[in-house]
């Protein structure tokens, strides 16, 4: 089950734990969400973020840019 893998390997990320991997606040992912500078998906009710769309803001430095 994918609950049992860290949110470093699972493809889709709450915004907690997207938070938790950024070091940020919740409120700064909905930020970056707001800003176009993450990519949610919604499912079920559910907002969560890709761990691609994760790691290519990692790779832009942490900002649009």
């Amino acid at each position: 089950m994918t609950r049992d893998l860290p949110p470093t390997e699972r493809y889709l990320n709450s915004i907690a734990e997207t938070a938790q991997l950024l070091a940020v606040s919740e409120r700064t992912v909905r930020r970056l969400i707001s800003r176009d500078e993450l990519s949610p998906v919604r499912a079920n009710g559910r907002v969560l973020i890709t761990r691609e769309s994760i790691e290519r803001f990692i790779a832009r430095g942490g900002s649009r840019g």
